[in-house]
């Protein structure tokens, strides 16, 4: 402090708080390098992104509403330059850069007047590069939008993936092969009763051509229908082994299961074991459901062929269906249709059922089977949106169930459905004569055959109904049978039934398995006569087995 002259007499300090102010510079310095540092970090992630971009393997173009080229990567221009000629830069109206190939041209404008009028989707394309051979890409199409959500373009991410389809392309054909070597094994099971059942559709041409001759003409007429229905089945059966076994695409259609399956019996019991019998029960108001016929047909004949060889003694194997509405469960939710293939068999082991679906898995001897059916009708099961499950007990057989989802499309057609002829007895001089055959057509032709031998022919269907009417009538001097038919006993087990209820009743056998037969027959003593067989070798057969005594007189 100064006095009016100017001299010093005091001194006087003021001080002020800067506490607060000191801090606040110090935050203000502090968020200003977190700015520098976040705003660092922001245009290294730019930079980082944008190398990801520019070197992806992924072809990236972006475009304005406009069409006009607005970004794109390295990969993009050099994929551009191949295909069109041209290296693609920015501000290039892109309609009028791609040109050439005017359905090309027209097909990518249309794709990408999707994007720009806002629409995401995905495609894969097909391309042609000069020099080259053709590319694959998948292409998905997106529109693009600024942060408030106002769509100012469209871009595309587009990636090779012509190593992908040549793969998908070879697994597709490798289970293809796999496929059809399953349908060839299953055609195998089946040979033996093929054979035997083209060997009964001979006998009746043959046959009928032979007494065709010395018949009246009403008679004429009954062999004629006969020989035409055999031809028509022969034919039948051929169509449905050649389309069985024939190379075709996975194709999914409506089909209604009573009629598909249950038009799959005849060929069933006709070709897996005389003893063999094969049932069906459909219920009438069965849904349809959507499945490859083929792929379906060669789960059944699998099925089918597991469940023979599961009875080795006979037995019974049930073709069912029925509505299962409203499942829900860790597996199936919704209208499902069930199939059931059931059998009296041997039945499954339990440490057996856990494995039945692995591939290659079989407990049959080397060379009876691949022990991929299961497997295949497993993956059938799934990849119709469906599933199959066993239930199964030793001793007491086997049921497979196997579930397919109800659809509302509805089958294109229906199966035409044949009528059997069967034979009218005639009256003759020769004797009276058992005739054991469980084929309408064949028992009808042989009927004729022997009626015009001169005998008077009685026919049943089996061994079974053969023996309760021998049982009640003695009327009877020669049986005719079969070896292979429906029910528990064979022609053989026939023979030795009435050799034992019945001594000195001649008994001749007839089948096209003649050496697999033949051995059993000569050990009971019983002749067999090959199938087809012509008139004169019937005649001479019957006489052989009635002997010396027997009465030659024609009618």
């Amino acid at each position: 402090m100064t006095d009016a002259q100017g001299r010093v007499t005091g001194i006087f300090v003021e001080g002020f708080d800067v506490t607060e102010a000191r801090g606040d510079s110090e935050v203000v310095r502090e968020l200003y390098l977190t700015l520098e540092q976040r705003v660092a970090d922001a245009v290294a992630q730019r930079n980082i992104l944008a190398d990801v971009v520019e070197f992806s393997d992924a072809y990236i173009l972006v475009i304005d509403l406009e069409y006009r080229v607005a970004a794109f990567n390295r990969a993009y221009a050099d994929l551009f330059e191949q295909v069109y000629g041209q290296r693609l830069k920015l501000g290039d109206h892109l309609l009028d850069a791609i040109g050439g190939d005017p359905e090309r041209s027209a097909r990518i404008r249309a794709h990408w007047e999707r994007a720009v009028g806002g629409e995401d989707f995905h495609l894969v394309e097909s391309v042609q590069i000069p020099g080259k051979t053709t590319h694959y890409y998948d292409v998905r199409f997106n529109a693009l939008r600024d942060r408030s959500a106002t769509q100012v373009g469209a871009f595309v991410v587009v990636y090779d993936v012509t190593e992908r389809m040549a793969e998908q392309a070879r697994l597709a054909e490798a289970e293809e092969r796999v496929r059809q070597a399953q349908k060839i094994e299953a055609l195998g099971q089946l040979t033996g009763g093929v054979a035997h059942d083209f060997n009964n559709l001979l006998m009746v041409i043959s046959g009928g051509l032979e007494v065709m001759d010395s018949l009246a003409p009403a008679r004429r007429e009954r062999v004629i229908e006969g020989m035409r229905q055999a031809v028509e089945r022969g034919a039948g059966l051929s169509k449905q082994l050649l389309a069985f076994s024939r190379r075709h695409p996975l194709r999914p259609e409506a089909i209604d299961l009573a009629d598909r399956v249950g038009g799959m019996r005849e060929m069933l019991e006709r070709s897996l074991r005389g003893d063999v019998q094969v049932q069906v029960d459909f219920a009438v108001d069965l849904w349809p459901v959507e499945v490859d016929p083929g792929q379906l047909e060669l789960v059944i004949l699998n099925l089918a062929v597991n469940a023979r060889d599961a009875m080795p003694n006979g037995g019974r194997i049930t073709l069912g269906g029925r509505n299962a509405p409203a499942l829900n469960d860790e597996e199936l939710f919704g209208d499902y249709v069930e199939l059931s293939i059931a059998d009296t068999g041997t039945g499954i082991l339990p440490e057996v059922l856990s494995r039945v679906f692995e591939p290659f898995f079989t407990t049959k001897e080397i060379g009876k089977g691949s022990g991929l059916g299961l497997a295949q009708a497993h993956g059938f099961a799934r990849s119709s949106r469906g599933a199959l499950r066993i239930q199964s007990e030793p001793q007491h057989g086997t049921t497979v169930f196997l579930y397919l989802p109800r659809t509302d499309k509805l089958p294109a057609g229906q199966p035409e459905r044949r009528a059997s002829a069967v034979s009218a007895e005639q009256p003759s001089l020769r004797g009276s004569l058992l005739l054991v055959e469980d084929d309408n057509e064949v028992a009808a032709l042989t009927s004729e055959m022997l009626e015009a031998l001169g005998y008077r022919v009685t026919r049943v269907e089996n061994a079974d109904a053969a023996l309760q009417l021998l049982a009640s009538s003695s009327a009877f001097d020669l049986v005719f049978s079969d070896v292979m038919m429906p029910g528990q006993l064979d022609g053989i087990d026939l023979s030795q039934e009435i050799r034992r209820l019945h001594t000195g009743l001649p008994v001749v056998l007839t089948t096209g398995h003649v050496e697999a037969a033949r051995q059993k027959a000569e050990a009971i003593g019983v002749q067999v006569l090959p199938k087809p067989y012509r008139l004169k070798d019937l005649d001479a057969a019957l006489d052989q087995a009635r002997g010396p005594s027997t009465d030659r007189s024609m009618a």
